[in-house]
């Protein structure tokens, strides 16, 4: 059975042939993870705050005035960077500026000399390489072109943010902008967590800001996506855009992303865009149950099970769509509901608490990242343990049932042995192995 590096290869319809769909989305998504290395145009963006925002989002016309005080203004001063200052985009149509020369042709970034940089050694960068042959070799995609590639990393008012975004110019005249998801890195996952607390985090902010700089460059239709949190950034870009930047978006893909608060589905935003919308979730889906998902999306089938199914490369493909999966798996729903359950019923400063205390005992292992991290959990345990028993004795329980939760999705087998039961006062229960 295939999957999307497979269907890159192999379809060679064009978009005049087999419209721009679902898989080919997944498939743009999946190269936002890509640290591109080359000559791509950037963004000259302002310096991001890294504040994340407990308050509902805004449609950005009902923002107040620009304040450079105020980080809810930032797209506003996005906007005066744009050729022209302070006017929407999308209505000054007899000012379309030419952006042509912010793009180039994929193939001219596919040297070998850069691939050291954007591949690396390891399994995931071949795969990359893979992907982009792929498209730089397919009549379907021949042609391409790749701007505005965008990365950062800040640690600001001790929030932590991921954000990464790429455009891709497509041959019929489309952009896709495609936001990074979550990667593998610890802090990555813990922003997700931290839409537990905060109605906007500073991706989202960051993505709107991306989509309203990149439809300034021109006056192109607009296809906006990603994975995993990628996903809800591409929805949240959308929902917040201008009236006149959301008429020129022909589609929004989320690919296993995250949900929203309740009060986000009823702002006009939402309700503009949300018949452009198309979630895709494999039948393992945590990451796009979180919070509350939006209400209509579309299962698909995998070739692995558990929380494998998360990533990209296991999704299943044939006849140029994606195997359709059953029903959403019993374990992956219980914890999506107990996530909720637990931002229900603990106040939202105690549940910022027990996520920064979380991924400070994951980060006490001396491992940054999750794929490391589970491959030497017998040795990174002690240290985890032990982090754990510094905490307050008040959330101790509760910091430990998270990281057995959230470790048990991860290690599912290993799980039972690798963590004893644990009592409030840190202690574990003398009946049951401890691996030291």
């Amino acid at each position: 059975m295939a999957d999307i590096i497979s269907y890159a290869q192999t379809m060679f319809d064009t978009f005049d042939q087999r419209p721009f769909n679902r898989v080919d989305s997944l498939l743009f998504s999946y190269l936002a993870y890509v640290h591109y290395h080359g000559p791509l145009s950037t963004l000259d963006l302002p310096e991001f705050t890294g504040k994340a925002s407990s308050a509902p989002a805004q449609d950005p016309s009902d923002s107040p005035a620009p304040d450079k005080a105020n980080p809810g203004s930032f797209f506003r001063r996005i906007r005066q960077k744009l050729p022209w200052h302070k006017a929407d985009p999308g209505q000054q149509k007899e000012q379309i500026p030419d952006d042509s020369e912010n793009f180039l042709d994929l193939r001219q970034i596919m040297l070998a000399e850069n691939f050291p940089a954007m591949f690396g050694d390891e399994t995931e960068g071949n795969n990359y390489r893979r992907a982009l042959e792929a498209i730089c070799q397919s009549p379907r995609y021949r042609g391409i072109q790749i701007g505005y590639y965008l990365q950062n990393q800040t640690e600001a008012h001790n929030e932590e943010q991921q954000f990464g975004a790429v455009t891709f110019l497509l041959p019929d005249g489309t952009e896709y902008l495609s936001f990074r998801g979550t990667e593998a890195s610890l802090v990555g996952w813990k922003e997700d967590f931290e839409m537990t607390y905060h109605k906007v985090i500073p991706s989202q902010n960051e993505a709107l800001a991306y989509l309203t700089a990149v439809a300034g460059k021109s006056g192109r239709p607009l296809r906006l996506g990603g994975h995993s949190k990628g996903g809800n950034m591409a929805v949240y870009a959308a929902a917040n855009a201008s009236q006149a930047i959301q008429a020129r978006i022909l589609g929004v893909y989320s690919h296993d992303g995250p949900g929203f608060w309740p009060d986000f589905y009823q702002q006009p935003g939402w309700q503009a865009i949300k018949d452009k919308e198309d979630k895709t979730c494999p039948e393992f889906s945590l990451i796009g149950q979180l919070l509350y998902p939006e209400p209509d999306y579309s299962l698909v089938a995998c070739s692995v099970s558990g929380i494998n199914q998360h990533y990209c490369l296991n999704w299943l493909v044939e006849e140029g769509d994606f195997k359709p999966g059953s029903r959403i798996d019993s374990k992956a729903q219980a914890m999506a509901d107990s996530i909720r359950t637990w931002t229900k019923g603990i106040p939202v400063d105690k549940r910022q608490s027990i996520v920064n205390h979380v991924y400070a005992a994951l980060r006490a292992s001396g491992y940054d990242n999750i794929n490391e991290l589970t491959g030497n959990f017998s040795q990174a345990w002690p240290k985890i343990r032990d982090a754990i028993k510094k905490t307050d004795p008040d959330e101790r329980s509760m910091i430990y049932t998270a990281v057995k939760d959230l470790m048990g999705v991860l290690l599912p087998s290993m799980i039972g042995t690798l963590i004893p039961s644990f009592t409030g006062s840190g202690k574990t229960d003398s009946n049951k192995t401890q691996t030291a």
